[in-house]
């Protein structure tokens, strides 16, 4: 009888470069504490396959073959939101350091130690990075200025004294990005540098609104409602340039502060008397009078 031979196994193919290796580079480097247990299953996920091939699966693989089903559900979903916040993070500070036009996207991939053909799954280019941090900062504070002024029900002061709060903690805690867009202007696309103008004024116009509220109901003093916009605006704008966030004070004081300051600006002489009709109201004057006692006595 002839007998068989035995063909030696075949060394198994090397994998080729895909998304979920560049999620495998950055779960390893920059995200430990969601990815460091998967990362590991992953990298060590081709020899194993190799080596328990004549074993039946326990469990269907994923197309990949590197991650079983049950952890690409909300797992995975959170550990990809939290890798593209790193891809986000880094470019906006390397865009804040060395200016939007000197960096490219080797410098961001190198800062993540990660492929560049990886960094791609997240963002194909530079200008989906600075579109992104314009939707993290100017678009966002559109939005949430357009719901606010919209609600005619709130008081001028209130309103106002709450548009700026938003907008002076979302930039105090968004400073690095609103200094890259600040610095970026010029080097938007057409299409991009438009939409970032309209926006800016829709953020102004709703502000506006606000003020001419005020002054139309005689709740503010006679102010030109533009020009008092843009000192408000102007006031938290420029958090992003002096504010440390391991200061003496945190983003919610400073936020609060320059949100009363705003308020103050613009209210008429004779608001105490005005809220006589609203003991809300003139418990909300009763504690800003105390809050700014108070900060004369620590002087």
């Amino acid at each position: 009888m002839a007998r068989t031979k035995t063909q030696p196994a075949k060394p198994a193919k090397p994998a080729k470069s895909s998304p979920s290796d560049g999620q495998l580079d950055l779960a390893e480097q920059v995200a430990p504490k969601v990815g460091r247990a998967a990362a590991q299953k992953r990298s060590g996920g081709k020899a194993a396959q190799a080596e328990k091939s004549s074993q039946p699966a326990k469990r269907p693989s994923s197309k990949a073959g590197l991650v079983e089903p049950a952890e690409q559900t909300a797992p995975e979903g959170a550990r990809n939101a939290l890798l593209r916040r790193s891809v986000l993070d880094a470019a906006a500070r390397l865009f804040a350091d060395r200016g939007y036009g000197s960096t490219n996207l080797q410098d961001i991939a190198d800062a993540l130690g990660m492929r560049r053909p990886s960094l791609y799954y997240y963002f194909s280019s530079k200008e989906k990075l600075l579109e992104a941090l314009l939707e993290e900062v100017t678009y966002a504070i559109e939005r949430q200025s357009t719901q606010i002024a919209d609600q005619a029900d709130l008081e001028p002061e209130e309103a106002l004294r709450l548009v700026i709060r938003i907008h002076a903690l979302w930039l105090l805690e968004h400073g690095t990005e609103f200094r890259v867009i600040d610095r970026s202007d010029s080097e938007l696309s057409d299409a991009l540098r438009d939409r970032h103008q309209i926006s800016k004024r829709r953020i102004l116009d709703n502000v506006t609104k606000i003020i001419a509220r005020g002054v139309q109901s005689s709740r503010f003093r006679s102010v030109d409602p533009q020009v008092a916009a843009f000192a408000v605006i102007g006031m938290c704008s420029w958090t992003a340039w002096w504010f440390k966030p391991d200061g003496r004070l945190t983003a919610d004081m400073v936020a609060d502060t320059i949100a009363g300051m705003a308020a103050r600006s613009v209210i008429g002489a004779d608001a105490h008397l005005q809220a006589g009709d609203d003991p809300l109201a003139a418990v909300r004057i009763l504690r800003e009078d105390l809050a700014y006692l108070e900060q004369l006595m620590r002087r």
